[in-house]
């Protein structure tokens, strides 16, 4: 029975749910994140034969993925050329489904200094406000030791940037164990 474009949509939406970095509950180390499972970005200047592919935590609103990141190529390569790939998976085992996702969109970058508003909910939302202000309290982000605690603070959010990947295509692959694999490709309307 073929699926409809909202079914699928659905589909990929829950996987992205078990999949992506989430606020943590207080538990957790470090950056106080439950991080998400396997994530790579695919980056490419504008007429270079040489593509760039990142490691990354991802998060998601619907289909919108989210991507933190810290200065460096994939920022600009995306300067250049805002077509990405982004893959999600985890480590095939032949006993169980697998399942992974293969996005084709345009990225855009969000920083607080040009989009303070999209900026700060977006980080509030995703929880990455409080794993940055951990981050400075713990000061792993070697601040000195007099500087003022909400400066420092400023100082990292203006480091950041914020990926924000709309999808053109989504290709959700599920590996049964002794059935057909399923494709489903969902696609953005006109």
């Amino acid at each position: 029975m073929k699926k409809t474009k909202e079914q699928i949509e659905a589909e990929i939406i829950g996987y992205l749910d078990e999949t992506a970095t989430h606020p943590g509950d207080g538990s957790q180390s470090g950056c106080g994140l439950r991080h998400g499972i396997a994530c790579a970005l695919g980056t490419s200047r504008k007429g270079s034969d040489v593509p760039r592919v990142t490691p990354v935590d991802f998060h998601h609103d619907g289909l919108t993925l989210w991507i933190l990141a810290d200065p460096g190529g994939k920022l600009g390569n995306i300067r250049s050329n805002r077509n990405v790939s982004v893959a999600v998976y985890s480590p095939m085992d032949h006993a169980q489904d697998n399942r992974s996702i293969q996005l084709f969109g345009k990225a855009t970058l969000v920083t607080l200094r040009y989009q303070e508003e999209e900026f700060m909910n977006s980080i509030k939302r995703m929880g990455l406000l409080d794993a940055i202000t951990r981050g400075v309290q713990g000061n792993i982000y070697g601040t000195t030791g007099n500087t003022d605690f909400d400066e420092a603070l400023q100082k990292q959010l203006l480091n950041v940037t914020l990926i924000k990947i709309q999808p053109e295509t989504i290709i959700h692959l599920i590996i049964r164990p002794g059935q057909a694999m399923e494709k489903l490709v969902w696609e953005r309307s006109g």
